[in-house]
C-alpha cells in the first residue's frame, strides 16, 4: 500500500506459493486474486491500515478448480466481485459475504480477462485470442451485464494489437480508455513501458 507520494505504507503478504495478481478495493477490504492457487484473499481495511491477508475463497469453493485467477472487480455495494479466469474462459461471480461462488454465463465472446473495469452495467475485460496464423491477439471486449451480475453478453470489442504490447490492466482517464503495454510477450521488452490509449474504444 503506497502513499499518494509514493511512499510504501503496509506490506502484506499471502501463503508461500501464492500468486497475487490483480486487487479490487471496497469499503472494508481489498480482495487480491491469486493464480498460482486459484484463491481470492481478503485484507480488510479499518482507518487506513490493512489487516492481514486471508484466503477469503479457495479453489474448492468454485464450481471447478480455476486454472488461473486473474482480473477482479467489486460491484459499487462491495457486496460482489467478478473474478476471471484466463486461460479457462471462465468469468466468476462472488458473493463476498457468503463466499459463495457461480459461474457467470457468457454470450458472444470471450470474458476470461486480465484486466477488468466495471461502469455501471459494462464490464470491460482484456482477453487475449488466437489471431488466426497461430499467434496471438490482444484487444478489450465489452460486455453488458444483467442486473444480478450473473449473465454478460459482449456487445463491443477494440481494435486488436500484437504480443510485441500485450496489454493487461484496463482503467478509465475521464473520456479515454487506457491501458497498461506490458510487454509481458515481446521477444526483447525494451523501455519505455507505457500506458496507451485502447484503441477503437471510449
Amino acid at each position: 500500500m503506497y502513499a499518494p507520494d509514493g511512499a510504501l505504507l503496509a506490506r502484506r503478504t499471502a501463503a508461500p506459493g501464492a500468486a497475487l495478481n490483480d486487487l479490487a478495493v471496497t469499503g472494508d477490504a481489498v480482495y487480491v486474486t491469486d493464480s498460482a492457487t486459484g484463491t481470492l484473499w481478503r485484507a480488510a481495511l479499518d482507518g487506513g491500515r490493512v489487516g492481514t491477508m486471508v484466503p477469503w475463497v479457495g479453489p474448492d469453493d468454485f464450481p471447478a478448480a480455476p486454472v488461473f485467477l486473474n482480473g477482479v472487480v467489486a460491484d459499487p455495494s462491495g457486496r460482489v466481485a467478478l473474478v476471471a479466469e484466463q486461460g479457462g474462459e471462465r468469468l466468476f461471480r462472488v458473493d463476498l459475504g457468503g463466499r459463495s461462488v457461480t459461474e457467470v454465463e457468457i454470450s458472444g465472446g470471450r470474458m476470461g480477462a486480465d484486466g477488468l473495469l466495471l461502469e455501471g452495467n459494462r464490464l470491460y475485460g482484456v482477453v487475449n485470442e488466437p489471431d488466426g496464423a497461430g499467434g496471438t491477439r490482444f484487444l478489450v471486449n465489452v460486455a453488458r451485464l444483467d442486473d444480478g451480475l450473473r449473465t454478460a453478453r459482449v456487445v463491443e470489442r477494440s481494435r486488436p494489437v500484437g504480443t510485441e504490447r500485450s496489454p493487461t490492466s484496463v482503467a478509465r482517464d475521464a473520456g479515454r480508455l487506457l491501458w497498461v503495454d506490458s510487454q509481458l510477450f515481446a521477444t526483447t521488452p525494451t523501455p519505455p513501458f507505457t500506458v496507451s490509449e485502447v484503441p477503437g474504444l471510449r
